[in-house]
């Protein structure tokens, strides 16, 4: 597969840090999609409300209405490979939290930064 770019397999392996084993291990045993199965259900079950639902609660529709048992894990990785996201209660990035509710003083230089060369 990197052989045949025209560089040789052991330099590549070298300048990226990985065994041998590790790449033929990893040529023999490619990714395996996680439940597809399940992707029309989670779906349908997002697409109910206009802002989504999380993945627990997809969890639990999956368990009680089409009784698949699933883990909420496998769930957000599905949601995750469908580009689906709740936008409910997502920390907005702009406003970072602060506890303090008072005036801010005048900062005070306790060092006199006066170096002599």
């Amino acid at each position: 597969m990197l052989a045949g770019l025209g560089h040789r397999l052991r330099h590549l392996l070298r300048a990226a840090g990985l065994a041998k084993s590790t790449y033929y291990h990893l040529l023999s045993h490619p990714a395996a999609v996680t439940r597809p199965d399940i992707e029309p259900m989670v779906a349908e079950i997002f697409a109910r409300t206009p802002n989504g639902c999380g993945h627990r609660q997809i969890r639990m529709c999956l368990v009680h209405e089409f009784g698949v048992r699933v883990s909420h894990k496998s769930v957000l990785k599905v949601m995750r490979r469908m580009g689906l996201e709740c936008r409910i209660r997502r920390p907005n990035p702009y406003r970072k939290y602060s506890s303090y509710r008072g005036e801010t003083g005048a900062r005070v230089y306790f060092v006199k930064s006066v170096f002599r060369v």
